[in-house]
């Protein structure tokens, strides 16, 4: 199986002399001609590939058609390679290479290639010259830039082990300021994102076979003064299953700090695959079945412990989302704003007597357990105009061990978290997870906030975490 990894860190808006028809596009290394009815929009994007020091366009086509027929003409002296590609996030990932034919003309010399593309989907072709070296690559959307990509995002690559299903890719978050992608090829593994608090500026990377205190792959790389990192680890692994974590510091040598850890995956002819979540399938049913039909304008009122007519959370919410533009931005800095200032009661927890978890209550104290954490987020939310509710389900905390096991999977439910709905859609928070804030033997342990369980993806999540109900 072929797979090149692309990452895509910035995309901004360029103005390009080209030729446009109604179904050709051209530039110095090649011609793109459609035959079935299909366009090129006149919007053309570029973007910094960080591994490959070039640049790519996006030629954005439509069309209703369930495939198409594309023609490329490039140099007599040029080779081309064209893959399936999925997109995790804002990654490119090529995860195959798809056929296509060569048309020569009487005197045996290059005409063109051609392909033919399914409907909804993304593509990747690699234009390159006669020793090999890359030239120039770009990717194709086939039926519009959003449905290629919804698309490629519901048809990403699954195997089956056994019990165990595995994705060809992991990302943690949808938030582009603090995440971390994982995808590999034959030869790399390649490891990028951004940690956007603590001013961390060393991340190491470690990769264990399961079951072995030894690490396979170990090494320290630097985070940016964007916070962004980027990573391309030789890939020397033989198959087998092995777990992958992630850590910051501030220096170089020093303790790092857990950002991502227990990640499995299984190493199969050269490729990494990362394990499916048991309750993943449960978790998407329940949120597209359940939660994505409700109405949002029903999670901006008060009810039950969450405090709407309380001085000082109005106070306090207009403070923490003043000078915030979006709603994205503004329930970014509730997040950010709770993780911070509430400690989890950890007294309360193991002497089993919980403290109250009434908004107001839970910003007096500065203390409280999941459900006061997942009230304050959502009256803050509420107050500044952000549709927020609370999710009741199972996490797998201190007495699971961090495993979903047979006994543990339909536990009944232990945790509390947000789901806020803002720019159209639903996003995953969980403060009380973001926070290292500890209440314990009557003193405030202070710990820096992380963003790990900000805008979550259900992926991800659904490691640590199983809806229960809305």
């Amino acid at each position: 199986m072929k797979k090149i990894s692309v990452v895509i860190l910035l995309i901004v808006i360029l103005t390009i002399g080209a030729t446009f028809g109604a179904s050709k596009f051209q530039n110095e290394n090649y011609t793109i001609e459609s035959f079935d009815d299909i366009s090129l929009s006149k919007d053309e994007f570029s973007s910094k590939l960080p591994n490959d020091g070039g640049y790519i366009k996006y030629d954005m086509y439509s069309t209703e058609l369930d495939n198409v027929l594309i023609r490329f003409f490039t140099k007599s002296s040029y080779d081309i390679d064209i893959f399936k590609s999925s997109l995790p996030g804002a990654d490119f990932v090529n995860h195959g290479e798809i056929d296509y034919s060569r048309v020569n003309n009487s005197d045996g010399t290059l005409n063109y290639y051609q392909c033919t593309f399914e409907k909804y989907g993304t593509y990747m072709v690699e234009i390159k010259d006669q020793n090999s070296k890359l030239v120039e690559k770009f990717p194709i959307f086939i039926g519009g830039f959003g449905k290629a990509l919804e698309a490629d995002r519901n048809n990403r690559d699954i195997l089956k082990v056994g019990e165990n299903e595995y994705i060809d890719s992991f990302i943690t978050s949808n938030y582009s300021g603090h995440k971390a992608s994982i995808t590999s090829d034959e030869r790399y593994i390649y490891i990028d994102g951004a940690y956007s608090v603590d001013n961390q500026k060393y991340m190491l990377y470690d990769i264990k076979k399961e079951g072995s205190k030894s690490s396979k792959i170990k090494d320290v790389e630097k985070i940016n003064s964007k916070g962004i990192f980027d990573m391309k680890i030789r890939n020397n692994l033989s198959d087998g299953d092995y777990i992958i974590g992630l850590y910051t510091s501030d220096k170089r040598n020093s303790t790092f700090h857990s950002f991502i850890y227990n990640v499995k995956v299984k190493v199969e002819d050269d490729l990494l695959y990362f394990e499916k979540s048991p309750v993943l399938d449960h978790n998407k049913r329940l949120f597209d079945e359940i939660g994505m039909k409700k109405d949002p304008q029903q999670y901006l009122v008060s009810a039950g412990m969450l405090t709407m007519d309380s001085p000082e959370l109005i106070e306090l919410a207009d403070k923490i989302t003043k000078n915030k533009e979006t709603d994205y931005e503004k329930i970014l800095a509730i997040h950010d704003w709770v993780a911070e200032n509430i400690y989890y009661d950890f007294d309360s927890y193991y002497g089993g007597t919980y403290p109250s978890g009434k908004a107001i209550d839970v910003l007096n104290s500065k203390k409280s357990v999941c459900e006061g954490y997942a009230n304050l987020t959502a009256s803050l939310a509420r107050l500044s105009g952000i549709p927020c509710r609370k999710v009741s389900g199972y996490a797998l905390g201190i007495s699971s061990q961090g495993k979903w096991t047979d006994e543990n999977i339909n536990n009944d439910t232990n945790h509390a978290w947000n789901e806020a709905y803002v720019d159209g859609k639903w996003i995953i928070l969980d403060t009380t997870w973001s926070s290292r804030n500890k209440f314990q033997k009557g003193k405030f342990d202070k710990k820096e906030q992380n963003r790990q369980y900000f805008d979550s993806t259900m992926e991800f999540f659904s490691l640590s975490h199983r809806i229960e109900g809305y």
